[in-house]
């Protein structure tokens, strides 16, 4: 009765005023409330000096730079919110989302205003574009949580919106989810629904949302470690990218290299979708991160180590500049592999610091667990025999970490990188032991490049044991299974090694 009193006292313009600051939220920012009611600064500076006096607001913290007012009590804010009724709340919450809307750009906190306001006010068509624009600026601040129920809001407001428009949001919405991180329990779910919408894109002749829909269905299957999905999905982006828009084709052509040159597949047509990327980049001017990322991929793959770099590394700032973590932390994993494999762990090091520092603010996704696994190798090729225990239990605690999220491919880079380098140490047991897992997980994964060099460690293990008739019988094994067979470059110079090795001990014939 003590506020409904004091509201009484306020002349009804601030009295109104005073309501609509309610309907803003907790906080308000003066600014925001004149516009949304159309007043002068003035006139609303005036009307909150009385309402100091009264003791009924105060001034609060800043964000972004800019100044807010709380209620003194949560109770005052309450009765002055229900000054209104029900349906004028519903259009006021509408009004206050439209007025918002124009002066809400991507990065600015005021987007997860207006699609707040929007869905108190049911005005669903913004609604659900506010709330995606919102998740998407969350997921660039690492507030995936938050990104995440953002977008579950939004695809609530989506099943009011017409096919066309219901279709494309929802689709992205679901990209943005997937970006967020799906618990491996909830893929499929998630999997069927986006393949339920790209069946609508279809039937809707929507060409730019069904290349939407294959990004998320890529993006979701890499991170649950499915690559023959992966494969599959991004060959059919590929082929569809070509009948959308140019701009979409560009990208789609880009981001389909791009992941089959991350997981090791057709590395050749993984290069031309990448040039072909390139070049109709050049001619829009436009540029995407996949590009110089995918392309450096496919130099590490070939071997031009430095040139790679370069390519990894102009790809890291863009993900920097552009706050897309996602391929920030692709870049970050492949450049410390790729220093790992020119023999400078000191460098890995450096790039493992970096990529821990993203990877643990991120989801529920592979980033986190896949960087440690990194980190730890990393750190077992660099310490001393003093340190080693240590080292050894980092990394047998980051193999279980791989086992459990079911991740064969990087698990079989982990124990091949250390597996060579305890046969450069002499424990050959160590060694076969760590060679003999990598080797199960790259062929769970097809991976004849991982392969070769898991064969690789074992044969030459045998060798040094004094197993000469054991390691040639594994070496013909491997080129049997290994024929016709496309190989990196540093399988390709470990497999030369071998043969070399081989020739030296008679026990394979030179080459004429």
């Amino acid at each position: 009765m003590l506020i409904q009193g004091r509201l009484a006292q306020l002349d009804d313009a601030t009295r109104d005023l005073v309501s609509w600051a309610a309907a803003l939220g907790h906080s308000f920012n003066p600014t925001t409330l004149a516009r949304v009611m159309d007043w002068s600064l003035p006139r609303l500076l005036t009307a909150i000096d009385q309402l100091e006096q009264y003791g009924m607001i105060r001034p609060s913290s800043s964000i972004e730079g800019e100044i807010f007012y709380d209620f003194a009590h949560d109770i005052v804010r309450q009765v002055a919110y229900q000054q209104f009724s029900d349906p004028r709340r519903c259009l006021i919450h509408t009004h206050i989302a439209r007025a918002l809307n124009p002066i809400a750009t991507p990065t600015s906190h005021l987007i997860n205003d207006v699609a707040h306001h929007a869905a108190l006010g049911n005005d669903h068509e913004l609604a659900a574009s506010a709330s995606l624009m919102a998740a998407e600026r969350c997921l660039r601040l690492f507030a995936y949580a938050e990104a995440a129920e953002l977008a579950q809001r939004g695809m609530r407001h989506c099943q009011s919106l017409e096919p066309i428009q219901r279709v494309r949001s929802q689709l992205n919405l679901l990209k943005v989810l997937v970006k967020a991180g799906v618990p491996k329990a909830e893929a499929a779910p998630f999997q069927q629904q986006i393949q339920q919408l790209i069946q609508a894109a279809v039937a809707l002749k929507l060409k730019d949302e069904e290349a939407t829909g294959l990004e998320a269905l890529i993006v979701l299957n890499y991170d649950h470690g499915n690559l023959r999905a992966v494969h599959q999905h991004s060959l059919r982006a590929a082929e569809q990218g070509r009948t959308a828009s140019p701009a979409t084709t560009m990208y789609m052509l880009a981001h389909t290299g791009a992941c089959l040159a991350e997981i090791g597949r057709e590395m050749t047509r993984a290069e031309a979708l990448l040039l072909e990327a390139q070049s109709i980049a050049d001619r829009l001017g436009l540029d995407t991160i996949d590009i110089p990322f995918g392309l450096g991929c496919v130099r590490r793959y070939q071997g031009q180590l430095e040139e790679a770099r370069s390519l990894l590394g102009q790809g890291w700032l863009m993900a920097q500049l552009s706050q897309d973590h996602w391929r920030e932390c692709a870049c970050l994993m492949n450049l410390v592999m790729l220093e790992l494999e020119r023999g400078s762990p000191d460098l890995a090091l450096d790039y493992c610091r970096e990529l821990l520092h993203v990877s643990a603010q991120m989801g529920e996704g592979s980033e986190a667990p896949h960087a440690a696994a990194l980190n730890a190798v990393t750190q077992y090729l660099l310490q001393e025999e003093d340190d080693l225990e240590q080292a050894t239990v980092l990394l047998e605690q980051s193999r279980q970490d791989l086992i459990q999220i079911d991740s064969p491919r990087v698990l079989s880079y982990i124990q091949t990188i250390a597996g060579q380098w305890d046969l450069q140490q002499g424990h050959l047991l160590q060694a076969v032991t760590r060679a003999e897992e990598a080797l199960e997980a790259a062929q769970m994964v097809d991976n004849p490049s991982e392969i070769a060099l898991a064969w690789s460690i074992i044969i030459q293990a045998s060798h040094q044991r004094g197993n000469l008739a054991c390691a040639q019988r594994h070496h013909r094994e491997l080129q049997a299974k290994l024929k016709n067979q496309p190989l990196s470059a540093r399988a390709q110079k470990a497999l030369a090694h071998l043969e070399q090795l081989l020739i030296q001990s008679d026990l394979l014939e030179a080459p004429p």
